[in-house]
């Protein structure tokens, strides 16, 4: 297949519903271009469209070809029958998390921690709910062997055992690696970052646990 002739692209080429556009661009199939190092030399068959980003993750935007525009290819020959996606790369992060006192004694084993969010979450066929604790990093301890999970759409809910302590002040973010849980076209979760510009975010956030007891 023919490369697009970058000239025919423009930022008015496309729209997306919902959403400003905030550049159009040339690109090979991972999005990328000159000079990104993993940049694969010489393709030019995709269209990438980067949006000003909105809070939440799960979004199933409507891309359209503008009235008028005319994509070519580098013969300058008109490109008919564009296949558009909108692709959902958008990894699910944690929202909030909130500690409830089921028995109003303070903490001890039977409370939980209630995880929100962005979106709903899933674990792959053929893991057990148990597994996702791994998902977590507490900046003070860890959850253990001995607490119990459920998942239920954007909710993870952490049922505490005997040997996992907790304190106020106690923040929770995603794991850097490992991750079991995902979206439902399999973006693995991921901490919250704030977007700074095009190629840059800032630094993982971490989201303190509301409402945690102190230890009777």
């Amino acid at each position: 297949d023919a490369n697009i002739d970058e000239t025919s692209v423009t930022n008015a080429s496309f729209s997306v519903d919902g959403f400003t556009v905030e550049s159009i661009k040339v690109t090979d199939k991972n999005g990328r271009t000159a000079p990104d190092p993993l940049y694969t030399v010489g393709e030019k068959q995709y269209i990438t469209i980067r949006v000003t980003p909105k809070d939440g993750t799960n979004f199933a935007p409507i891309v359209q070809q503008s009235n008028g525009s005319i994509i070519r290819d580098s013969s300058s020959v008109e490109i008919a029958g564009l296949h558009v996606q909108a692709k959902d790369q958008a990894a699910p992060t944690i929202i909030d998390a909130e500690y409830v006192d089921v028995n109003q004694n303070g903490a001890d084993a039977g409370d939980r921690i209630v995880i929100r969010f962005s979106e709903a979450v899933v674990l792959p066929n053929g893991l057990a709910a148990s597994e996702v604790l791994d998902d977590f990093t507490l900046n003070s301890g860890s959850f253990n062997s001995d607490d119990a999970v459920e998942i239920s759409g954007n909710t993870v809910t952490v049922i505490l055992g005997a040997a996992t302590s907790v304190a106020p002040g106690m923040t929770i973010t995603i794991s850097n690696s490992g991750v079991t849980l995902e979206d439902a076209s399999g973006n693995k979760a991921k901490p919250q970052k704030a977007f700074v510009n095009e190629t840059v975010y800032s630094a993982p956030k971490t989201i303190e646990i509301r409402n945690v007891p102190m230890i009777p």
